[in-house]
């Protein structure tokens, strides 16, 4: 073969230098499409356009395989992590529950440091009156009110515990 540049022309080629020019054609050759120039069965074959689309080959079987065999070990796996997330969420909802009635209470016990709120209490409580007040109670039912049967059951389970204490009084006194 005899190799054309610019400056030479027609210098013969070595081995390997022929060599390599083929391989180049041929990767052009390939490139573009072309049927090659050599003899080779490979480039004599017919080319297959694709594969049927409808079969299964052995690649998409093994794949499908392996992915059910994922899918078993992990599903029971997913199963307590679920489990273990509910509880995490309901114990998160307790402590949230148990802090609102921790800042409920912490507020009350304030409460109790200050001086007029428990004079408010003790009044309303206790029955308790200030040095040289009167403390008046007045008895009976309101105009307007049912009538409810004294002593019954339902009329005792109303009644705050100072008026069933004050009634308990007033009939021990009779």
């Amino acid at each position: 073969m005899i190799r054309r540049t610019g400056a030479q022309k027609n210098v013969p080629l070595d081995d390997a230098a022929r060599r390599r020019a083929e391989r180049t054609a041929l990767a052009g050759n390939i490139r573009r499409g072309r049927a090659s120039g050599g003899s080779s069965a490979r480039a004599q074959a017919p080319r297959r356009r694709g594969r049927d689309k409808g079969a299964f080959t052995g690649r998409l079987v093994i794949l499908l395989g392996l992915l059910l065999f994922c899918f078993v070990l992990i599903a029971p796996q997913m199963k307590v992590y679920v489990k273990q997330r509910q509880e995490v969420a309901d114990i998160q909802a307790d402590i949230a529950a148990q802090k609102a009635e921790k800042q409920r209470l912490t507020n009350e016990v304030a409460r109790y440091n200050d001086d007029a709120y428990i004079r408010q209490q003790a009044r309303d409580r206790l029955f308790m009156v200030m040095p040289g007040e009167t403390r008046y109670m007045v008895v009976g039912e309101l105009p307007g009110q049912d009538q409810a049967v004294s002593g019954s059951a339902d009329s005792q389970s109303q009644l705050s515990w100072s008026q069933s204490y004050t009634d308990a009084l007033r009939q021990a006194a009779r």
